[in-house]
């Protein structure tokens, strides 16, 4: 039985189910980022209205890729350096 192996497996699952949940989560604001900008795009605002904050559809995808990569990347580090810490205490 290799456990390291066994471990990146499951990894692999819960990364790529982590990924998906943020994708699904995050897809309404995303899509509604891009249709506001569409809509300011195609109906401009009249002369002297300002935005607020002008939508940034990209900046929502960023910071999603950035979660969706980021948390398991973390993740990862810590179970390698966790092993390597584990491997330390083993008998020679």
């Amino acid at each position: 039985m290799n456990i390291r192996r066994g471990l990146f497996r499951l990894w692999l699952v819960f990364a790529a189910a982590f990924a998906g949940l943020v994708a699904f989560v995050r897809y309404g604001r995303i899509a509604r980022q891009f249709e506001i900008l569409d809509m300011i795009a195609k109906h401009p605002l009249p002369a002297g209205y300002v935005a607020d904050r002008p939508p940034d559809p990209w900046g929502e995808v960023w910071s999603a890729l950035g979660l969706a990569l980021g948390v398991p990347a973390a993740v990862f580090v810590s179970g390698v350096a966790l092993l390597w810490v584990l491997r330390g205490f083993r008998k020679v």
